[in-house]
């Protein structure tokens, strides 16, 4: 069956900002003081997988110290200018298709408040309908809670929202709540290939699934 969907939630980091190398180099700098030195392809690549994933794999398993070091990490990047992030070429463009064809495009985030700053540095936050970030006090992805709220506030019917993100986490809360799931492919998450209902390479590609040019994966 075609696909034809009237509402989209998005991930925000590796999605639609390409905030990585901020992440990155910040995260290297908050275990510095750690005195634990790394490199930033390694760094890079656990994030891709979670930020969590990250600081256990750099600083081992003793929680205290991994709780210190995501509460620093979180006040340095609370400091980053909202101007420093880039959205990846095709994000604007995207999102401004979307809209004029009637599609609501919605954010659900781990990110914290700094959200909200970027979105508005980068001009994205007149295309995004609602934004549900990690402040909402909901549980972190794969829990699909926060979905399942923004479904029932916005009346979203699960056989037409997409849910769309680059990490397998995302993905995975999205099914919780019954939602199909879009993975943006690169590099990293080819290992979550197969989770996915659809797979696309770049953001732009999204307007085919909205248009029903694309079969689900499984059909």
């Amino acid at each position: 069956m075609n696909a034809r969907f009237t509402d989209i939630i998005w991930d925000l980091d590796g999605t639609l900002i390409d905030s990585y190398p901020i992440m990155t180099r910040i995260l290297q700098e908050v275990l510095k003081l750690h005195n634990i030195k790394t490199d930033s392809n390694d760094v890079y690549e656990a994030i891709k997988v979670s930020m969590g994933h990250a600081i256990q794999k750099f600083s081992g398993q003793d929680s205290q110290k991994n709780n210190l070091i995501r509460r620093q990490f979180i006040e340095r990047e609370r400091l980053e200018p909202g101007l420093s992030y880039h959205l990846f070429p095709d994000t604007l463009e995207t999102l401004e298709k979307l809209e004029k064809s009637g599609v609501r495009n919605f954010v659900l985030t781990h990110r914290n408040a700094s959200t909200y700053k970027i979105m508005k540095a980068k001009h994205m936050d007149v295309f995004i309908h609602d934004t549900i970030t990690i402040d909402d006090g909901f549980k972190r992805k794969p829990s699909p809670e926060a979905f399942l709220y923004l479904m029932e506030k916005h009346g979203l019917n699960a056989k037409t929202t997409l849910n769309v993100g680059d990490r397998l986490f995302d993905i995975q809360a999205g099914h919780g709540a019954g939602l199909p799931g879009c993975l943006i492919h690169d590099q990293y998450n080819g290992f979550c290939l197969d989770q996915a209902d659809y797979v696309v390479l770049s953001r732009l590609e999204v307007l085919n699934l909205i248009d029903g040019q694309v079969r689900k994966r499984k059909d």
